[in-house]
């Protein structure tokens, strides 16, 4: 089985009123959560999703280098997959 995609989407939902937490001695305001899904497809059709950061820093890095790293591989070990990833060079 080969991964034949992956894509992310950022997804932001704003909060019905402020959300005020206490943060080092001060206050913060969260306004809104922000969320990433990545959705993953192989050749056989399977489909799977996992959660991800909701950043756009995060989301260009997915779809720049993770995703194109990925597409065409072999699903048969995704650590070795992972090993793979971090050994190649910058």
């Amino acid at each position: 089985m080969k991964i034949t995609s992956v894509r992310s989407f950022l997804l932001s939902y704003p909060l019905p009123e402020p959300l005020k937490l206490e943060f080092h001695g001060g206050q913060r305001t969260i306004v809104k959560r922000d969320a990433m899904l990545i959705r993953v497809g192989t050749d056989v059709g399977l489909i799977g999703y996992a959660p991800g950061p909701g950043s756009e820093i995060a989301h260009r890095s997915i779809e720049t280098t993770v995703g194109p790293f990925l597409e065409g591989r072999t699903l048969a070990d995704p650590d070795a997959l992972r090993v793979q990833f971090f050994d190649q060079p910058s």
